[in-house]
């Protein structure tokens, strides 16, 4: 016999939906969609002012253009003036001339040398700077413009053309009819779900359910907004109706439970009025003994004995 409770919440089925949100601050531009239409994924929902963004990409590219412009001539003349040391320090070694000024004029090559690889390293680490920082705002304007993450109907929430608005702060969110979640009346933590079991019951069948964590940031916006905490289920095994949204769905979590218990009949235990003790009739030899037992929970057809009785005794049952 396995002993077990269940708490019951109301529950009620829901289409999923997707928060929406730009990843980067800036002011609404425009809107291309009202609070209620349904979209098709990849449809334009609204857009940023990325006017500055746009003047610091031009004048970012404008700077890497000039760079390799002027890069390509001072190379030029840079490998031009160490021909010229070179020819000079042929002319040294063939005119005869003091180890002396032939070694000055190695020095002077090599130094030439050394200062070019400077010059080159410290031109490829700006362009490097500059090359970043030309895909940094090429990523921010490409995320000035928010696009429907799938089909379904959306919902604005109070933003209009030049309202201000912050990275990750949600201004709407996107229905989706074809995934739908379980959500409950009230809320259930994480940590109730990760220790009790849980399920659903539709018309008395079974549905196994998977617990889907509020992010912490949403919880926050919920709290401080004076909204009503709940939690949603998505529901992960198929039963013999279809589901759809508004269906009353309850959902259990098992609050206790007790495996290989001893139990009884429940017709099998009888209860003294005077004493107010409960006892059973043990069966020994065809001889019926009353003998007085403590009992824990009862279901519908067996009830818990927790003293009085051993496992493999008779008890008698009234039909």
């Amino acid at each position: 016999f396995v002993e077990r409770e269940a708490k019951a919440y109301d529950a009620y089925l829901k289409p999923d939906c997707s928060l929406l949100y730009f990843s980067t601050d800036g002011t609404v531009k425009a809107i291309s969609v009202y609070s209620g239409q349904f979209v098709h994924k990849g449809d334009r929902i609204a857009e940023l002012d990325a006017k500055l963004l746009e003047e610091q990409l031009l004048t970012t590219e404008e700077e890497i253009k000039r760079i390799g412009e002027e890069a390509s001539f001072e190379d030029r003349i840079r490998e031009l003036d160490l021909q010229y040391l070179r020819v000079e320090l042929q002319e040294l070694s063939e005119s005869g001339a003091s180890w002396q000024s032939i070694s000055m004029k190695n020095l002077e090559i090599e130094a030439a040398e050394l200062d070019a690889e400077y010059v080159l390293e410290e031109r490829e680490k700006n362009l490097k700077k500059l090359e970043d920082r030309r895909a940094d705002l090429e990523k921010k304007i490409s995320q000035q413009v928010l696009y429907a993450p799938h089909d379904g109907r959306i919902y604005l929430e109070g933003i209009r053309v030049g309202t201000p608005v912050g990275a990750g702060k949600t201004i709407g969110y996107l229905t989706d009819e074809q995934s739908l979640l379980l959500e409950t009346s009230d809320y259930i933590g994480a940590d109730l779900v990760n220790r009790f079991e849980c399920w659903a019951v539709l018309d008395g069948e079974r549905y196994e359910i998977e617990y889907v964590p509020i992010p912490t940031d949403v919880m926050r916006e919920i709290l401080l907004g004076g909204m009503e905490l709940k939690s949603d289920f998505r529901v992960v095994s198929e039963g013999s109706r279809p589901l759809t949204s508004g269906t009353y769905m309850p959902v259990f979590m098992e609050t206790f439970r007790s495996e290989d218990v001893l139990s009884v009949p429940v017709n099998a235990v009888n209860h003294d009025k005077l004493t107010g003790e409960s006892f059973v009739y043990v069966i020994t030899d065809g001889v019926k003994e009353r003998r007085v037992v403590e009992t824990g929970k009862s279901s519908v057809s067996a009830t818990v004995i927790t003293y009085g009785l051993q496992e493999g005794e008779t008890v008698y049952v009234p039909e």
